[in-house]
């Protein structure tokens, strides 16, 4: 089974949310979390959990499940 790092998921939460035409300070006023937060969560260097990305996802519109599509 192939893994999904906190890279991977990075990547897919930055590209989702530039199609959405969001910015981070967009997605951090959407969601109250920090603007360097949605930074290193982006970037892979801190661990999103399920209740953020859940978050994050209402704010940037798509469903939770495109976060995950073509990973793995």
């Amino acid at each position: 089974m192939d893994t999904i790092d906190d890279a991977m998921l990075g990547a897919r939460m930055r590209e989702l949310r530039k199609e959405a035409g969001l910015s981070c300070a967009d997605v951090a006023q959407k969601t109250g979390f920090k603007r360097k937060q949605i930074l290193k969560y982006e970037k892979g260097i801190n661990r999103v959990s399920a209740i953020q990305l859940f978050a994050i996802a209402r704010a940037v519109g798509a469903p939770v499940a495109s976060y995950f599509e073509d990973l793995g």
